[in-house]
């Protein structure tokens, strides 16, 4: 080790080189034939003294290489002189390889900003639906509406343990959503919906205030559910097949399913969102939007060891002709031991001729039948009342329609496969009388 060192040593001094001091010039000629000649001879030094670098990295790695032979030999045991040894394999026995142990993959998503978190998130949700409107049978694959296709980037940034500031964009990506196709258009097209592109800050202190297009207040507080079937089965029926028409007598009436059948819910538009901070689980928001829309809501959740419930109501200003205000409000509870539940949702229009009210109530049950995740349950009933169709024609809808859903929840993966079954009634006042329609639905939603 010491001969080595010493050797090093030698190598380290021969590459340190003294530039020799320059004689002292009498003419300006003379002084530029000095300066490049003192150019050139640090070149030359330059280029010997990377060349000697490049050996001493060399030398440096043989070193190493060198003292872990030497430590090998070091601690290899000999035997004592007598003892037995075992012979030499035939064969060189080779140890079965151990799989690696699982781990997250490695985060590659960054900001531009150092304060910023990025996240990226969302879901792809394809359906087959079968439907039967009286008159004939047709398969349609399309996106489920009930929870469109998505791709969501949220940005974060924590100023202080209490306040934060943030980002969202959500682009709703829907080939043939369920919503759009119909007997006469079954390829609907691709729908792209800007459904979120906000920023907001956070106060655990004082709230949330959100700028941009984004939920309303009322957005959610027609369709709180427990059920773990919502993803093809809740308050929202049109959502799963709502561009198919009535028929009557053979004919496409030109009146779908969600002409006669909505839940009320609040919608996404561009507007300013304040919601307070929690107290005792509840919270208010309010929110107000172009063309003189606003609304405001309260929020409820709530859990413990045996029960968990959530629940909300709204008002809403909508600003749609006859409209002169819209209530909407639903609850869910969930017996945590058992798996049994129960949802509701209730709205009405208060119009300025006769008021259009919707009803619906769910019952289900959440069960652990294979290991793969939970296995919901659930059926459910509908009534739509006096839901304007034509105004000139003083055409009214009353609707009603019930279903079974069953979801496969795939934890590992934030996956799941479900099944539907929707039977939809519609009476027109004013109107012909049109056929029902059956809807069986197949499915498979991915969280990414």
């Amino acid at each position: 080790m010491t001969n080595k060192g010493a050797f090093l040593g030698s190598m380290i001094l021969g590459a340190s080189v003294l530039l020799p001091a320059p004689v002292a010039a009498q003419t300006a000629s003379d002084l530029r034939a000095l300066i490049e000649a003192q150019a050139e001879l640090l070149a030359a030094q330059a280029r010997q003294l990377e060349e000697q670098t490049r050996q001493l990295e060399a030398m440096r790695q043989r070193l190493d290489h060198l003292e872990a032979a030497e430590g090998t030999a070091e601690v290899a045991q000999v035997p004592f002189e007598g003892e037995p040894t075992e012979p030499p394999p035939a064969f060189e026995v080779v140890a079965p390889e151990t799989p690696p142990a699982q781990t997250m993959p490695e985060r590659v998503i960054t900001s531009g900003q150092p304060e910023i978190e990025v996240a990226i998130s969302g879901h792809i949700n394809r359906m087959i639906n079968v439907a039967d409107d009286g008159d004939s049978t047709k398969t349609y694959f399309v996106d489920n509406g009930n929870s469109v296709s998505r791709v969501r980037l949220v940005g974060t940034g924590r100023i202080d343990e209490t306040l934060s500031i943030g980002t969202a964009i959500e682009l709703g990506i829907a080939p043939n959503p369920s919503f759009r196709v119909s007997q006469d258009n079954e390829d609907a097209g691709d729908f792209t919906d800007q459904r979120i592109v906000q920023a907001y800050v956070d106060s655990t202190r004082f709230g949330r205030l959100a700028l941009g297009k984004g939920p309303m207040a009322a957005d959610g507080a027609g369709q709180v559910d427990l059920s773990g079937t919502s993803v093809i089965q809740y308050s929202a029926i049109a959502d799963t097949a709502g561009g198919l028409q009535f028929v009557s007598d053979g004919d496409l009436t030109g009146i779908s399913i969600s002409n006669v059948f909505s839940n009320l819910n609040g919608s996404r538009r561009d507007r300013i969102r304040y919601d307070t901070p929690s107290l005792a689980g509840f919270s208010l928001a309010t929110s107000f939007a172009s063309n003189q829309r606003y609304d405001g809501a309260v929020y409820w959740a709530g859990r413990n060891d045996t029960w968990e419930a959530t629940a909300a109501a709204a008002v809403q200003q909508p600003n749609i002709d006859d409209v002169d205000v819209r209530l909407v409000s639903s609850g869910s509870m969930l017996h945590r031991p058992t798996g049994l539940n129960a949802t509701f949702n209730a709205g009405r229009d208060i119009r300025d001729g006769r008021d259009y009210s919707t009803l619906y109530g769910k019952l289900g049950v959440i069960t652990e039948l294979v290991s793969l995740g939970p296995t919901a349950f659930s059926v459910d009933y509908d009534w739509a009342d006096d839901r304007p169709i034509n105004s000139a024609a003083a055409i009214t809808a009353d609707g009603s329609s019930a279903g079974f859903a069953v979801v496969q929840d795939w934890t590992r993966f934030g996956a799941e496969l479900y099944f539907g079954l929707r039977w939809h009634k519609a009476e027109l006042r004013g109107g012909d009388d049109v056929d029902d329609i059956l809807v069986s639905s197949f499915g498979t939603r991915v969280r990414f």
